[in-house]
C-alpha cells in the first residue's frame, strides 16, 4: 500500500513538472490574476479616499483602511471624480442618464462609471460592479487595469523577444510600473495602452497566421481567422470607446506603424493576392468597428455636440514646438516626485510633471545605428525598426517644431497637449528597446565592438543627462538639489541602458525597471475599502430629510460636492462632465455662457455676481438669497453656519474635525 502511494506521489510529481515546463510561459499572468483575486476579496486598493478620513477626524487621527503610505489630494480625478461618481451611479442603479447629476447626465459618454447599456460590454473593468458588492467591485476594477496592462504588455513582449520569459517580465515592468501610469492612474490611461498592447499581439498573430492549440485540439483556420477577427474587432471598439484623444492618437499611431512595418515584412516577395487575403481579416474588424462606433455616436449625438462646443476642453488646436528638451533628459528625477517637500516644485503637479523613465528619445540614436547596420551589413531593410524610428521623428517634430509643421494636423496631433505626448514616447520607447533586443540577439552575437561602442553612448548619454539634471537643479532647486543624487540617479539609467545594448539584456532591463519600480513604490497607497466616502452618517441624514426628487446644494467646500448624488438626491452642484447650458442659461444668464460651457466643479459659494469662474474646470454660484438660483435649490449642505434670511436649520451632523449644516431654503 505504502509503495503504490509512493508511485502515485512521484508520478503526480512527474506530471506536475512536465504541466510546468509546458505552461511555464502563463505563470506569470497567473500570479497576478491570483494577486487579483485576493485583492479583491480583502476590498484592497491604491485609492486616495483616505483624504477623507483625515477631513472627518483630524490629521492625527489614525484610519483604519490606511495600511500603507498615504493619500494623494493630488489625485483629485480619482477619489473626487471617478470614485464618487462610481457611487452615484451605485445609489442610482446604473442607469445610463444620471438624473441626479446636472439634470441628468449620460455616464457613458464621459469619466468611467459603471453603467447599464449594450456599450458597456465593451467596458469591461465595470463590469465586476453589476454582480459584487460596491467595495469589492471597486477593488476589482483598480487591479484589473494593472494587471491588463502587465499581462498585455507580458505577452506581446514575449512574442516578440520569442519567448525568453525573464526579459519579458522586465519589459512588462518597465511600462506598466511607471510614473506616468501611477500618477496618472485611471481607464483612460491604463487602457489606452493595454488595448493597444492587445491589439499589436492580435494583428501579428494575423499577421503569421500561426495555428492555435485549445483544450488540446488544434483549432481550424477559417475558425481560427474568424476568432481573430472577432476578437480584434472587439478591441478596436474597446479601444475607441476610451473616448480620450489625447491618449488615444499617440498611442494609434505607435500600433499602426508597427503592424504597417510588420506587414510589409511579413509580405516581403508575397503576391498582390496573399497581401490582400492577410489584410483582409483587418478590414472586416475595421469595418465592425466604424459601424459600431457610428451606431454609438449617433445615439448620443446631442451629448457629444455638447462636449465638443464647450469652452473647457472644448475642441483642442495645440500648436507644436517650443517644449524644454531638457524635461525628456531627466526622466531619471522621477522619484522625486514621491517625495512630500519636493514633488511639487518641479515643472508643475506630481502628475502633470510625470513620465516614464525610459522614453523614445534615449533609444533613438541606437535604434537608427542599428536600422543602418543591418542594412549595410546584412543588406536588411528592417521596415519594423524603421517604422518605429519615423513615429519617433513624428512625436519629436511635434514637440520641437514651429506651429506650421504639417505633420502636427496629418496625424491629428493637434489634438495631443505636448504632456499627455508622453503616453506615446513611452510607449513607442519600450517597444523600440525591446524589438532592438530581438535583432541584437539575432544578428549581433558575441561583438567586442558592440559593448565599446554601447560603452560611448552610455557615457555620451550620461553626460548629457547630468547637464539636463544641474539646468534642472538651477530653474528648481527645490525640486531636487542633491549633485550626488542627481549623478546616482543619471548613472543607474545610463548603466541600465549599456547593459541592454551591450546584450546584458536580463541584467540591463532589470535595472531599468527597478529604477521605475522605485519611483512608483509610494505614488498610491494600499487602502482597504472605501471607508469615510461612504460614510452613511451624512448620507443618511440626507436621505431621511429630502426626498427623492428635492434638489440640493453643496456650499462652499469641495468635499461635499458630490455628497448628494452619493446619497441618491439630484443636485446643481458637484462634477458637470459636460454643461447643461439650458438649465445655467436659465438661472444665471446667457451672457455667463463661457463660464458655464464647460466640465467643471460647480459649488454655491457667499459673492455678490451670480456666477464666478475660479479656475479652468471650477466655477462658483451665489448662494445668496436674493439669486435666482437659490428658489429652485431646496436644501443645502454647508461645513459652516449660513445666512437664515432665507432658509431654516434642519440638522447638523458632527464628526470631530468638522460639523455639517443642512439648511431647508424657504420658498
Amino acid at each position: 500500500m505504502v509503495n503504490v502511494f509512493l508511485r502515485f506521489i512521484r508520478s503526480g510529481s512527474r506530471h506536475t513538472v512536465r504541466l510546468l515546463r509546458t505552461y511555464k510561459i502563463h505563470l506569470f499572468p497567473l500570479v497576478l490574476f491570483g494577486a487579483l483575486l485576493l485583492l479583491t476579496s480583502l476590498k484592497i486598493s491604491g485609492s486616495s479616499v483616505g483624504v477623507y478620513h483625515s477631513y472627518l477626524y483630524g490629521q492625527t487621527s489614525h484610519d483604519p483602511g490606511l495600511l500603507f503610505g498615504n493619500p494623494q489630494p493630488i489625485r483629485s480625478d480619482e477619489w473626487l471624480v471617478n470614485t464618487q461618481l462610481t457611487i452615484a451611479q451605485q445609489k442610482n442603479g446604473f442607469h445610463r442618464v444620471n438624473v441626479n447629476i446636472n439634470g441628468g447626465t449620460d455616464m457613458s459618454v464621459l469619466g468611467d462609471a459603471p453603467y447599464k447599456d449594450w456599450s458597456a460590454v465593451f467596458k469591461p473593468q465595470n463590469l465586476s460592479f453589476f454582480v459584487l458588492p460596491l467595495e469589492f467591485a471597486f477593488a476589482f476594477k483598480w487591479w484589473f487595469l494593472i494587471v491588463m496592462l502587465l499581462v498585455s504588455s507580458y505577452y506581446f513582449f514575449l512574442r516578440i523577444l520569442r519567448g525568453k520569459l525573464l526579459l519579458a517580465i522586465f519589459s512588462s515592468m518597465l511600462i506598466s510600473l511607471s510614473p506616468f501610469v501611477f500618477w496618472w492612474y485611471q481607464t483612460s490611461t491604463v487602457a489606452t495602452l493595454f488595448y493597444g498592447f492587445f491589439i499589436l499581439l492580435v494583428g501579428t498573430s494575423m499577421l503569421e497566421n500561426r495555428s492555435f492549440v485549445f483544450l488540446g485540439r488544434r483549432l481550424g483556420r477559417k475558425l481560427l481567422i474568424t476568432l481573430r477577427t472577432l476578437l480584434l474587432a472587439y478591441l478596436l471598439i474597446a479601444f475607441g470607446l476610451n473616448l480620450y484623444p489625447p491618449y488615444q492618437i499617440p498611442v494609434a499611431i505607435v500600433v499602426a506603424f508597427f503592424l504597417i512595418g510588420y506587414f510589409i515584412q511579413i509580405t516581403s516577395g508575397k503576391k498582390l493576392t496573399q497581401r490582400l487575403t492577410l489584410l483582409s481579416p483587418f478590414i472586416i474588424a475595421a469595418a465592425m468597428a466604424v459601424i459600431v462606433g457610428a451606431v454609438f455616436v449617433t445615439t448620443r449625438s446631442g451629448v457629444i455636440s455638447t462636449v465638443n462646443n464647450t469652452a473647457y476642453p472644448g475642441k483642442r488646436d495645440v500648436p507644436s514646438g517650443g517644449y524644454d528638451f531638457k524635461q525628456l533628459l531627466v526622466t531619471y528625477l522621477q522619484p522625486q516626485l514621491e517625495r512630500t517637500t519636493r514633488g511639487t516644485r518641479y515643472v508643475s503637479n506630481q502628475s502633470e510633471s510625470s513620465n516614464f523613465i525610459l522614453l523614445s528619445v534615449a533609444v533613438f540614436l541606437p535604434s537608427v545605428a542599428l536600422l543602418l547596420y543591418l542594412y549595410i551589413k546584412h543588406k536588411k531593410l528592417e521596415w519594423v525598426l524603421l517604422l518605429l524610428v519615423a513615429g519617433n521623428l513624428l512625436f519629436l517634430a511635434h514637440l520641437f517644431l514651429p506651429p506650421a509643421n504639417i505633420l502636427t494636423k496629418l496625424f491629428l496631433l493637434h489634438l495631443v497637449p505636448q504632456q499627455r505626448l508622453m503616453i506615446g514616447l513611452g510607449f513607442l520607447g519600450i517597444i523600440t528597446l525591446v524589438y532592438s533586443i530581438h535583432l541584437l540577439s539575432e544578428y549581433l552575437k558575441g561583438s567586442r565592438v558592440l559593448v565599446f561602442v554601447s560603452l560611448g553612448y552610455a557615457i555620451t548619454y550620461l553626460a548629457l543627462g547630468l547637464w539636463a539634471g544641474l539646468e534642472t537643479r538651477a530653474e528648481y532647486p527645490l525640486f531636487v538639489s542633491n549633485f550626488w543624487l542627481i549623478l546616482a540617479l543619471d548613472t543607474i539609467l545610463c548603466l541600465g541602458m549599456f547593459f541592454v545594448f551591450a546584450r546584458k539584456f536580463v541584467l540591463g532591463l532589470g535595472i531599468l525597471a527597478a529604477l521605475s519600480l522605485v519611483s512608483i513604490v509610494r505614488i498610491h497607497p494600499i487602502y482597504r475599502g472605501l471607508g469615510p466616502v461612504i460614510d452613511k452618517r451624512l448620507q443618511t441624514a440626507l436621505q431621511n430629510i429630502s426626498s427623492a426628487t428635492d434638489v440640493w446644494g453643496s456650499v462652499d467646500n469641495f468635499y461635499l460636492e458630490n455628497v448628494p448624488q452619493m446619497s441618491n438626491r439630484p443636485a446643481v452642484t458637484g462634477v458637470d462632465l459636460y454643461p447643461n447650458n439650458a438649465f445655467w442659461k436659465n438661472y444665471v444668464g446667457g451672457s455667463n455662457e463661457s463660464i458655464y460651457n464647460r466640465y467643471a466643479h460647480v459649488l454655491l459659494f457667499d459673492q455678490p455676481q451670480s456666477i464666478r469662474l475660479v479656475q479652468a474646470d471650477l466655477f462658483v454660484v451665489s448662494y445668496r438669497c436674493d439669486q435666482k438660483l437659490t428658489r429652485f435649490i431646496k436644501y443645502e449642505l454647508s461645513s459652516m453656519p449660513l445666512d437664515t434670511t432665507c432658509r431654516t436649520l434642519e440638522r447638523t451632523v458632527q464628526y470631530p474635525a468638522v460639523t455639517f449644516y443642512i439648511y431647508k431654503i424657504q420658498h
